[in-house]
C-alpha cells in the first residue's frame, strides 16, 4: 500500500505520528483525497485525475498501473541484467523515467553488460525482436 503523502509530510517524516495521524483521520472521516494521497502525482491515463503516486507510480483513485519504458511497439525486448549490449541495441534517454515517456537512441556502450532495468536509476536497453519467416 502507498503511503499518504500528505499525511507523511504532516507528520514530518515520523513514522510513529504517521501512523496515529491515518488512524485518527480516518475515525474522524477526514481521509484525504486521492490526489492529497498522490503528492506531487501525474496524471492517470484511466481517471484522468493527478492521482499517480509519486513514488510507487499507482493510482490512488482508480489502482491503474501504468506501464513504465513499454517498448513502442512489440518488436523489440528489454535487456535483462548482464545481457552484453550489442550494435543495433538502443537505449532510453528519458530524464525521469518515473514520469516520461521513453526517448529511444542507439546505445553507445557496445559490449558492455546491462544494468539491471528493475531499477528507476538505471538507463534501460532493448533490442529489436528477429522476424520469423
Amino acid at each position: 500500500m502507498a503511503s499518504c503523502e500528505k499525511c507523511w509530510r504532516d507528520a514530518h517524516g515520523r513514522a510513529d505520528v504517521y501512523r496515529k495521524l491515518l488512524k485518527e483521520r480516518a475515525l474522524a472521516g477526514h481521509e484525504c483525497t486521492p490526489e492529497q494521497q498522490a503528492g506531487e502525482g501525474s496524471e492517470c491515463g484511466e481517471c484522468h485525475r493527478l492521482t499517480i503516486h509519486m513514488y510507487v507510480n499507482v493510482c490512488m483513485a482508480c489502482g491503474t498501473v501504468p506501464a513504465i519504458h513499454k517498448p513502442e511497439s512489440m518488436n523489440h525486448r528489454i535487456l535483462g541484467k548482464g545481457e552484453i549490449i550489442q550494435v543495433g541495441d538502443e537505449t532510453d534517454r528519458c530524464a525521469d523515467p518515473w514520469r516520461d515517456e521513453p526517448k529511444w537512441e542507439p546505445a553507445g556502450n557496445i559490449g558492455e553488460p546491462a544494468p539491471d532495468p528493475q531499477y528507476p536509476a538505471h538507463r534501460i536497453y532493448r533490442r529489436p525482436l528477429k522476424e520469423t519467416p
